[in-house]
């Protein structure tokens, strides 16, 4: 079970980006490839306390689908999540992951996804905070192992899902950011 992903070196497209305010990701504007800007401006109106983005793309060489990368910044930073969305629009090529990576580093002020991750969760994915995350690990000790532990406690996540599990790994500085890889878990 692979349970995280080095990005900042990866040489892939992004298929779709995702925006939230305030967390909730469950009405959060799904934005894919050759999606007019304008959509973006419509729904970005109203800003709450604080908007998120995720970048959604495949790994190949590795046999990876549907991991995401994204970042949350207080509302008064919305700059980086525009600046974002305005390229994603723009690009005719496809939108790499490195300018998605180049572009949160320049609107937050530091680097992103660089050091080792400061914890993990499990969650499902676009229901994370209505299902609920679990978190398993906080730096100390094997993560997978504490993982399988983690789901001996809690087998709900074993059950009927709303949507696809996946592993997060968290990031605190410069804000909160993540990479989230799908898992089967049965």
């Amino acid at each position: 079970m692979l349970l995280s992903v080095d990005i900042r070196e990866l040489d892939v497209c992004v298929a779709k980006l995702q925006f939230a305010k305030g967390s909730d990701w469950e009405k959060c504007l799904m934005f894919p490839s050759g999606s007019a800007i304008e959509d973006f401006y419509s729904w970005a109106d109203g800003v709450a306390d604080n908007i998120s983005v995720e970048a959604f793309f495949d790994i190949p060489a590795r046999g990876i689908s549907g991991v995401f990368a994204g970042f949350r910044v207080p509302a008064e930073n919305f700059k980086a999540i525009k600046t974002i969305a305005e390229e994603f629009a723009a690009s005719t090529g496809g939108y790499d992951l490195a300018s998605f990576i180049k572009a949160a580093d320049e609107g937050c002020g530091g680097e992103m996804f660089c050091a080792g991750p400061d914890f993990m969760e499990l969650g499902v994915v676009n229901y994370w905070v209505s299902f609920g995350a679990l978190r398993f690990w906080n730096g100390e000790g094997n993560a997978e192992m504490r993982l399988m532990s983690a789901l001996d406690k809690n087998p709900r996540y074993l059950g009927r899902l709303p949507g696809i599990p996946a592993v997060e790994s968290g990031y605190t500085a410069p804000v909160p950011h993540w990479v989230g890889v799908p898992v089967r878990l049965k």
